[in-house]
C-alpha cells in the first residue's frame, strides 16, 4: 500500500477547489485505523466497531465532547470514552502517537497518516488547506485507511462537499483479484449552487432541457417516447412529462423552468405522426411532422439560450 497515492488525492482535491475560485476550503483527513485500533484494544470489533465508528463520525463535527457523550449513552467502556475524548481533540500527530503509545495501543494508523500529511505538503498542498481531524471515520464500512472530508469556508453547515478514502478490500466483493483503491467523490449540486450564487458561472436557463414532450394521454405514450428518442439522438436535451396532468399544467411547468419548446402529442398527433410544436417564449405554435422535428427545433430561435 503506497500512501503516496493517498497524498496525491489530497493534492487533487486542493487543485480542484483552487481552480473553482471559491472563497476558501479545508480538507480534513484521518486514518480509519487510528479509531479501529483504539476500539480493538477494548475488544470491540465487527458490528460493534462499525456502530461506534458511525457514532464518532456522526457527532465528530460537534466536537470531542459531543462524541464522548454519545458514546457514554451507548454504554461504551468508561476508559475508552475518556481516551477518545482526549484523542479527538488533538491535531498534532506526535501528541496523538504519545497518547496511544502510553495506552499501549498500536499507533500504526498515526504513522500512516503522518506519511500522507508530509507527502501532501511536499506535493504543494498548503498547511492552511488541510488539517488532521481524527473524528473523521466515514460511515461506510469498506474504508480501510485514509479518509477525507472537505468543507467550504462559511458553508460548514453544508457538511462535506468532497469525501472519500482508501478502500483496499472493496473490489473483493466483485473479483478474486486484489485491487486496492483510493478516491473521492464531489458534491456537484451544492458546488454548482454556490458558483451560481457567487456569479462565477451564468446559467442560460433554469433547466438544460430544450424540449418538453407533453403527454396528452397514455394511448399516445409510444409516440411521445419515439419523439424523445429522436430528439435525444440529435443531441437535443429532452424531457418527457410523465405525470398525469392537464396540458396547461405541463406547459406551465416548462415555462417556469424556461424550457423553450413543448412538443404536444395527443391522439390526433400520434395517429398522423406529427407534433404540435409550441414555442413557449414567442407564444406561437405550428404542426411539424416527426421527420422534420429535429431540424425545426434546432433551427428555431438560433442564437437563443
Amino acid at each position: 500500500m503506497d500512501l503516496l497515492h493517498d497524498a496525491e488525492v489530497v493534492s487533487v482535491i486542493a487543485s480542484v477547489f483552487r481552480g473553482l475560485g471559491l472563497p476558501g476550503f479545508e480538507i480534513r483527513l484521518s486514518n480509519r485505523m487510528v479509531l479501529s485500533s483504539v476500539l480493538a484494544h477494548w475488544g470491540i470489533g465487527g458490528g460493534d466497531s462499525a456502530r461506534f465508528l458511525r457514532i464518532i463520525d456522526k457527532h465528530g463535527p460537534q466536537g470531542a465532547d459531543a462524541v464522548r457523550d454519545a458514546l457514554a449513552e451507548e454504554k461504551a467502556p468508561g476508559e475508552l470514552v475518556s481516551l477518545l475524548g482526549e484523542l479527538l481533540k488533538l491535531e498534532d500527530l506526535d501528541s496523538a502517537e504519545r497518547l496511544l503509545t502510553d495506552a499501549e495501543i498500536d499507533p500504526g494508523g498515526v504513522h500512516a497518516l503522518r506519511e500522507v500529511v508530509e507527502a501532501a505538503a511536499r506535493l504543494g498542498v498548503g498547511r492552511d488547506e488541510f488539517r488532521v481531524d481524527l473524528s473523521i471515520a466515514r460511515g461506510l464500512d469498506y474504508y480501510t485507511g485514509t479518509v477525507y472530508e472537505t468543507f467550504l469556508s462559511g458553508r460548514e453547515e453544508w457538511g462535506s462537499v468532497c469525501s472519500g478514502g482508501r478502500f483496499d478490500d472493496l473490489a473483493g466483493y466483485f473479483t478474486d483479484r486484489a485491487l486496492p483503491g483510493v478516491g473521492v467523490s464531489i458534491g456537484l449540486t451544492r458546488l454548482l449552487d454556490l458558483l451560481v450564487q457567487n456569479e462565477q458561472i451564468e446559467l442560460e436557463s433554469s433547466s438544460p432541457t430544450r424540449v418538453l414532450v407533453a403527454v396528452q394521454d397514455r394511448d399516445s405514450l409510444d409516440s411521445c417516447l419515439r419523439v424523445a428518442a429522436l430528439l435525444r439522438e440529435g443531441e437535443v436535451p429532452t424531457e418527457v412529462y410523465m405525470q398525469a396532468r392537464r396540458l396547461g399544467e405541463q406547459l406551465a411547468y416548462a415555462s417556469a423552468l424556461d424550457i423553450p419548446f413543448a412538443a404536444i402529442i395527443g391522439a390526433a398527433e400520434a395517429a398522423g405522426d406529427f407534433v404540435t410544436l409550441r414555442d413557449l417564449r414567442a407564444g406561437t405554435q405550428e404542426v411539424v411532422e416527426f421527420s422534420d422535428l429535429l431540424n425545426r427545433v434546432t433551427g428555431i430561435g438560433e442564437g437563443e439560450a
